[in-house]
């Protein structure tokens, strides 16, 4: 992997201060501080729950981390930040840090046309393979 060298200024533009002329906050002080940002002049690029899900280093503007849709992919965004995987880092496209993931490509329960738009969750008390919480517990205890 090829991981920038330190001082990681790139971390701290995107996870602290807001990317330049995407969304760091303009004719100000910037402050480093965590927090979700969002830039309102930046039009939606897909409909609720299809705009692309690597966000801006796919070109999507609208995407992570100018501010967090239903569909984005923050886990995996995050995880090739963190390796040099960036917009902000020279070679930024490059193997293996272009193709880190967590594994999980698609949320488990698709996304609703109309308000709230967040697909039912599963019930609380079973996880999805189907087991109840206390089925999971006593299966663990009768390993041991």
């Amino acid at each position: 992997m090829t991981v920038p060298p330190t001082p990681r200024n790139d971390l701290v533009t995107v996870f602290l201060t807001g990317i330049p002329d995407l969304n760091q906050q303009q004719n100000s002080t910037v402050t480093p501080s965590e927090q979700l940002r969002l830039n309102v002049a930046i039009a939606p690029t897909a409909g609720v729950c299809q705009g692309n899900i690597m966000g801006v280093i796919a070109g999507d503007n609208a995407g992570f981390p100018n501010g967090r849709r239903l569909e984005d992919d923050v886990t995996d965004i995050a995880l090739r930040v963190v390796a040099g995987g960036y917009i902000l880092t020279p070679d930024f496209n490059i193997s293996p840090n272009n193709i880190l993931t967590d594994g999980v490509q698609a949320n488990d329960v698709p996304c609703l046309p109309n308000f709230p738009y967040m697909g039912t969750p599963h019930p609380g008390y079973e996880n999805h393979h189907g087991l109840s919480i206390l089925q999971n517990f006593f299966a663990l205890i009768n390993k041991r």
